[in-house]
């Protein structure tokens, strides 16, 4: 048994739900008794108020963050002027955690949101769903390529010459960003391949782990920007390599949060998702 406001599993006796205090027994009404007499309707999560404070709250942690590695050097309003726009990005994704968290995902029961009509109408691995496993395939191929390309770098002697401090092209601290890049990559590429086995299965597991997959990769790729940024730069010819680096890592974050964000709500809202992946 499952609450009907939060969705939360529920032991069978009983007659409210301990996580938002709806009434799980007769008429089901949309009310809970607090203290054995007082009448109260369930709180509802407030999306707007509750994202502009952790908006807020990423918005002054990033731009403190950042002043201590020097980002300000050049100028402030350049780099605050992108820090404003990770932030609010960023906090329309935490948002949807602390959601998720709260009030459980969308997936609980699906019977009680969707018709036997509307089940039997959007039941299937079709429309906007293609695109997403499309999307897996093509996130396998890529990571195949990351790991290869990254092999090929140790094999080939090139990260040795950026370790070599003897060498013009000396980068300390880089070797170990591209180790963790690899082992990283190769923990996402066997995430995204278990998340195809899970599409096809048809899992209910699949839309909360494919919006996992999301939300960890867009935080991988800022914590790979902040190792990255706090690399010292030994030479003026390698600062510009290292500046171009960044500016891509940048449009690269950018390129995740935006599909993150829209592929999320899509897992969330879509009746598809809801009437397709049912099964253990």
């Amino acid at each position: 048994m499952f609450c009907k406001n939060c969705g939360k599993k529920l032991d069978d006796k009983a007659k409210f739900c301990d996580s938002c205090g709806t009434a799980v027994t007769g008429d089901t009404k949309d009310k809970a008794v607090l203290n054995n007499s007082t009448i109260t309707k369930a709180k509802k999560f407030n999306f707007g108020i509750i994202y502009a404070y952790i908006t807020s709250g990423i918005l002054v942690f990033l731009a403190v963050f950042f002043s201590f590695l020097g980002s300000y050097e050049d100028g402030f309003w350049g780099p605050f002027i992108g820090i404003i726009i990770l932030s609010v990005l960023l906090g329309i994704l935490v948002t949807f955690i602390v959601k998720w968290c709260k009030k459980g995902f969308a997936y609980e029961d699906v019977s009680e949101d969707l018709s036997e009509e509307e089940i039997s109408r959007y039941k299937g691995l079709g429309g906007w769903l293609i695109l997403v496993i499309i999307g897996l395939f093509v996130t396998v191929l890529w990571y195949i390529y990351h790991i290869y390309e990254g092999i090929t770098f140790f094999k080939d002697g090139i990260v040795e010459i950026f370790s070599n401090p003897a060498s013009e092209m000396y980068f300390p601290g880089y070797a170990s960003l591209l180790k963790f890049e690899l082992i990283v990559g190769t923990l996402f590429l066997a995430s995204a391949v278990y998340l195809i086995f899970l599409f096809f299965k048809r899992s209910k597991n699949f839309p909360k782990y494919y919006v996992l997959l999301l939300i960890t990769s867009v935080v991988y790729l800022v914590l790979d920007y902040v190792i990255f940024f706090s690399l010292t730069v030994p030479s003026d010819e390698m600062k510009q390599i290292f500046d171009e680096a960044l500016s891509e890592q940048i449009i690269e974050i950018g390129r995740s949060v935006v599909p993150a964000i829209i592929w999320g709500l899509y897992m969330v809202k879509s009746k598809r998702v809801k009437a397709t992946f049912v099964e253990k």
